[in-house]
């Protein structure tokens, strides 16, 4: 039981900081209105293809639904920090 509350406290700990570095670099976290199909390497290619649908089908009348992707610097931010990355 003593392992699952480490485990817990450790992943709480690990958002925390992501969600600290968010709030401080942006780099975290993308908008479909901010992202165009050449962000593919930042926020994958389904990502990617979402926010150009926004940008462009939003002012033709077209509803899509806003949205935000989490970048692959996220991503490995969170790998690092965890030290999943040195496995």
């Amino acid at each position: 039981m003593e392992t699952c509350k480490q485990e817990v406290l450790h992943r709480s700990e690990c958002q925390e900081t992501v969600m600290n570095a968010k709030k401080t670099r942006g780099e975290f976290i993308r908008w479909f209105e901010e992202i165009t199909i050449d962000d593919i390497a930042l926020v994958g290619g389904k990502n990617a293809s979402l926010g150009e649908m926004y940008r462009e089908l939003t002012p033709e009348g077209i509803l899509v639904p806003n949205g935000f992707a989490i970048t692959a610097e996220a991503y490995h931010a969170y790998l690092a920090k965890t030290g999943v990355d040195q496995q």
